[in-house]
């Protein structure tokens, strides 16, 4: 059961990828925002997949995707960051955020690796 669960994961994590992949920018979007959220609340159970032991295709999506997330965070954060450093209290408004609650969670993920 175990390894069917882990077989459907790298695939859902696949199909996620192809659809980030097909936009000519990753600026921030609700379809953009919908993709990386369904990806970060598809990665953040635990699995025991081993990351070593997928095959090299499944290895370069990874990388490839790891380097996507890292454009669509960086474009999320300026989007909200130049709407929250217009407002008089920023901070009184962190909940237009869309993903401040995937950052909590990625975070409390961090903090008990």
């Amino acid at each position: 059961m175990e390894q069917q669960e882990n077989t459907t994961l790298v695939k859902k994590v696949c199909e996620i990828y192809e659809k980030l992949s097909k936009f000519e920018t990753l600026k921030h979007c609700n379809e953009i925002d919908d993709l990386y959220n369904e990806l970060v609340d598809t990665c953040l159970p635990h699995s025991s997949i081993n990351i070593a032991a997928l095959p090299e295709n499944i290895q370069e999506i990874r990388s490839k995707l790891i380097r996507l997330c890292g454009e669509v965070e960086t474009q999320l954060e300026f989007h909200f960051s130049m709407i929250l450093g217009s407002l008089k209290n920023p901070l009184h408004h962190l909940n237009i955020f869309p993903n401040h609650s995937n950052h909590l969670k990625l975070i409390k993920a961090y903090i008990w690796l």
